[in-house]
């Protein structure tokens, strides 16, 4: 069986996002490959994604995205590619890794 890697800081939240969103969503890519995302502002998701080969994630892109988004998305697609969704007013789509 797999054994558990030790636990991974990846950014802290702060309390006082203007989104209504708190939680990181956690997907995995068609190839098995962890992805995180979370709000790290009231303008701004990061999106991290784990080595297959060690399981760590490695440090988080942050992206910009218009203010007040309330709702986020990963969405698995062929191979190891991931989609970003966010709702504000509208879906936006950001395509994420390879």
């Amino acid at each position: 069986g797999r054994r558990l890697s030790e636990p991974q800081t990846l950014s802290r939240l702060t309390d006082n996002l203007g989104t209504r969103l708190t939680g990181p969503h956690i997907a995995l890519s068609r190839s098995g490959r962890p992805y995180a995302a979370w709000p790290a502002d009231d303008d701004r998701i990061e999106v991290a994604r784990a080595s297959l080969s060690s399981d760590r994630f490695g440090p988080p892109q942050r992206i910009h995205v218009p203010p007040g988004y309330d709702q986020l998305q990963l969405i698995p697609t062929r191979g190891d590619a991931m989609l970003l969704a966010y709702v504000r007013h509208v879906w936006h789509l950001l395509a994420y890794g390879e």
